[in-house]
């Protein structure tokens, strides 16, 4: 089985779909710009630069509530750590290599949470 590619949605044994098979291969866990590739100014991207992230944040705040468990708690430093250094690694990819990124981190100050960072 090959990757997924931007026209494929492949799920495999009734699992979700691969790494990059949603939102036209948006998701992924490599860091990559491909040439087609725009800088999004309007919506959720307008105030806050990764909106994603945001409800990855709020979800996590959740968890623990959700769960009913005290315990979960604990992975939350951790998963905001990672969070963190996938932003900040992100951010330097797209800054060199998409145009007008730079521009948009430039107009677009708030990263994740308006207010805080």
């Amino acid at each position: 089985m090959t990757g997924p590619t931007s026209s494929t949605l492949e799920t495999t044994n009734g699992h979700a779909p691969t790494n990059g098979a949603l939102a036209g291969g948006e998701l992924s866990s490599i860091l990559a710009v491909d040439p087609r590739q725009t800088v999004v100014t309007t919506g959720p991207y307008r105030t806050i630069r990764h909106p994603m992230y945001t409800g990855t944040v709020l979800m996590g705040l959740a968890t623990p509530l959700v769960l009913g468990s005290i315990w979960a708690t604990l992975l939350i430093p951790p998963g905001w750590t990672l969070l963190v250094a996938r932003i900040l690694a992100e951010e330097r990819l797209l800054s060199v290599r998409l145009p007008g990124y730079a521009e948009y981190i430039s107009k677009t100050r708030t990263r994740l949470i308006p207010g805080i960072w």
